[in-house]
């Protein structure tokens, strides 16, 4: 499990995401009255269990978010064959460089991608990095982190005309040198599985042919149908195609956790994406 303490004592994110350190510390002036409530405090989700091939980050003596993407990028033994699984909390995609909003306080994938880039033995160029994000909400902080940027891919399935409004056109591709690396799919209010999954295979194909290095997934299971705060209408086998469809890319993936509030479903829905994602994997050999 990680807990929400975790993010308030390290010093990285200047460096990896958001660039504007006052931020920060209004954050941690904020947060840090309420820690000997956040150490107790944890967030259950049932029916998640990690498998040999599929790694589930809970190494909370870190202190440090950076667990996650160190696994991404790790080989030999006890490296993950396919892919690695981040519970977060609190989420993170809405929180900007100096923003924050949706429950979101700091960008858990926008650090990811950077640390993950800070890895890289390679020359000055970034390392090519795909967010894709499929929340029901149009990730609006991680869009403003990476919207010059050519290194970061970003691509949004997500509702139209709700949280956090006025973001997420179709029309928003990105800016300056990172013009066509930013690519938005609204859908309405009611979307079912069918015209997600179109949308869904429109994205993946964004990402195949930006051919990244590592793929972050802002993982958001608030588009089931019975969610209480969203208004799409995907159905359990939903999930699974959807880990089957990040599979194909062939990617090394790194799952992060976003949004969900139907706590009955919210540990199924999880794992059906994982399951999904492992199940289409070619076995080693």
């Amino acid at each position: 499990m990680v807990h929400s303490h975790a993010y308030l004592g390290t010093r990285c994110y200047p460096k990896h995401s958001h660039t504007k350190s006052c931020y920060l510390g209004r954050v941690r002036s904020k947060l840090t009255p309420f820690l000997p409530l956040l150490k107790q405090a944890t967030i259950v989700l049932t029916s998640v269990a990690p498998s040999p091939r599929l790694f589930v980050d809970h190494r909370l003596r870190r202190r440090c978010p950076l667990c996650s993407p160190e696994l991404a990028a790790a080989s030999g033994p006890y490296g993950p064959k396919t892919g690695v699984f981040a519970l977060c909390r609190p989420p993170g995609h809405h929180a900007g460089t100096s923003l924050c909003g949706g429950y979101c306080f700091i960008n858990n994938v926008a650090v990811a991608a950077r640390f993950l880039q800070s890895l890289s033995p390679g020359p000055v160029e970034r390392l090519p990095i795909a967010i894709l994000d499929i929340d029901y909400h149009h990730g609006n902080g991680t869009q403003e982190i990476f919207y010059s940027d050519p290194s970061i891919l970003y691509v949004s399935l997500h509702a139209e005309g709700d949280y956090p409004y006025f973001t997420g056109a179709l029309t928003e591709n990105g800016m300056g040198d990172g013009v066509n690396t930013n690519f938005n799919y609204p859908l309405p209010r009611g979307t079912q599985d069918s015209n997600y999954c179109t949308a869904l295979l429109k994205a993946v194909e964004n990402i195949r042919g930006f051919d990244p290095a590592y793929l972050l997934l802002s993982l958001g299971v608030d588009t089931f149908v019975d969610d209480p705060i969203s208004d799409f209408k995907l159905s359990h086998s939903c999930y699974s195609f959807i880990g089957q469809a990040i599979a194909d890319l062939g990617k090394p993936t790194l799952f992060v956790m976003e949004g969900g509030y139907h706590m009955e479903t919210l540990g199924m829905n999880v794992r059906a994406v994982l399951q999904g994602f492992e199940e289409r994997q070619v076995p080693d050999g």
